[in-house]
Formats: structure tokens, C-alpha cells, sequence
């Protein structure tokens, strides 16, 4: 960088640091009021114009809307502020100051005055004159560079679309790569139809199967056999008996 854009750089610096400085030293006065820094910012724009919109405050607090909502739900705990609706359009609500919230606010105000007047002393008159329209002009293109930026949906990454997802993790745990399963998927071929059944002959009986056939066939012989065999038997059996008379 240039030696000007160097001095622009360390003058964000030092203004965004006299801010951070300068919030701290009054919330550690506020928390014995049960108050923060942002709660007494949005008391004090309330005060300023009084029934805003949670749009509008948000506007003033230079945030966004959530915040904003945050800021709002908390003082109404408090009952700091209120919301009511709007004359002209029911489905908008005004966030008003209560009298708590002003009593808040006049408790709050002299430990940012205090601050803020012993830094007067740093300060002419002369110097003033020249230091805030720079600020103001810094503070306006800081602004609309922001707006123009969140109107392109951040700069770069405008019309790219949302981000994909990730691929989900294979059963081993890891993530197998988009390009290397891509460059191993094939095409996948048409199906070809399946060839029709053709009734085939059964088998011949091999030798095994014949022999146990012929086996069974010799075991049922010989059992039908058996009775003949059984009366030979006892015929002779019976022949002695005869001779003996």
C-alpha cells in the first residue's frame, strides 16, 4: 500500500478503537444502573423519536433487525418500553419509552457526560470544525459501501447460488471424492431381454442311481422269499416226529 491508503488504514484503526474504548468506560458506570451500553443506546434513540419501529430502531442503531428485537425484548422485561399499535397500520407495532425507561435513561446520562466532557478538553473549536465533516463523509460511504454490498449479496459470491452439500460419508468413514467418483462411474448399458426358458430333456439315471435300484429290487425279492423258506423249515421239523411213532 501507498502511504495514504496507510494513513487511511491506521485512522479505521484508531476511530474504531476510540469506540470500543469509550463503550467499555461507560458500561462499567451503567451495570450499577442495570443497564448495558446497547440497552442505553436504544433508550437514548427512543428518547430522540420516541414510537419507532423495530425497523426503524434498528436503523437508529445502526444493527440489524434481530438485534434490534433482542434489544426490545429485554427492555421490555424491564419495562423500559412498551409496544403499541400503529394508528395507520395494525401489523405494525411502536416501541414506546416508558416513565421507567426515562427515569433509566436520566440516571444513565451522566456517566457517558462525563466522558465525554473530559475529552472536550483534547479538542479546539478549530479542530472540531475540521475533524467532523470528515467523519461524517467517512461514516456515510462506510455505510453505503455496507448496503450496496449486502444489496449484491456480498461482492463476489453474488450469482454463484447456494453452496452445495457436502457428499455424505461412505459406511468406512471417509469421504470418497467428487472427481474420482465421477471419473469411476460407467455408463450404464441397456438391459438386453432376458432369453426365453427352453424346456430341456431330464437327466439319464447315472450307474449309481441304477445300482440302488437294483439293490432294492434284491431286498424286496428276498423278503417275499422268506415265507416259502419258513414252511421248508418246518416240515422238517415235523418229519421226525412221524418216524418216531
Amino acid at each position: 500500500m501507498d502511504q495514504l491508503t496507510t494513513d487511511v488504514a491506521r485512522f479505521f484503526e484508531l476511530v474504531s478503537g476510540i469506540q470500543i474504548r469509550a463503550r467499555r468506560t461507560i458500561e462499567t458506570g451503567l451495570r450499577a444502573r442495570d443497564l448495558t451500553y446497547a440497552q442505553y443506546s436504544a433508550l437514548f434513540a427512543l428518547a430522540a423519536n420516541d414510537g419507532m419501529s423495530q425497523a426503524e430502531l434498528a436503523q437508529a442503531l445502526d444493527t440489524d433487525s434481530t438485534t434490534a428485537m433482542v434489544l426490545r425484548t429485554s427492555l421490555e422485561r424491564k419495562r423500559f418500553v412498551t409496544r403499541v399499535d400503529d394508528p395507520e397500520d395494525g401489523r405494525v407495532k411502536r416501541i414506546e419509552i416508558t416513565e421507567s425507561g426515562k427515569a433509566a435513561l436520566q440516571s444513565a446520562l451522566p456517566e457517558a457526560k462525563s466522558l465525554y466532557s473530559k475529552a472536550s478538553a483534547l479538542f479546539s473549536e478549530v479542530d472540531l470544525k475540521r475533524i467532523l465533516p470528515v467523519l461524517e463523509r467517512l461514516h456515510g460511504f462506510v455505510g453505503e459501501t455496507s448496503a450496496t454490498k449486502k444489496a449484491s449479496g456480498g461482492g463476489s459470491q453474488a450469482g454463484k447460488g447456494k453452496p452445495k452439500k457436502a457428499a455424505a460419508p461412505s459406511r468406512g468413514g471417509k469421504k470418497a471424492p467428487a472427481a474420482k467418483a465421477k471419473a469411476r462411474a460407467k455408463p450404464v448399458a441397456a438391459k438386453k431381454p432376458a432369453p426365453k426358458a427352453v424346456a430341456r430333456p431330464a437327466p439319464k439315471a447315472t450307474k449309481s442311481v441304477k445300482a440302488a435300484k437294483n439293490s432294492k429290487q434284491v431286498k424286496v425279492a428276498a423278503r417275499v422269499k422268506a415265507p416259502s423258506g419258513a414252511k421248508a423249515s418246518a416240515s422238517k421239523a415235523k418229519a421226525p416226529a412221524k418216524k418216531g411213532k
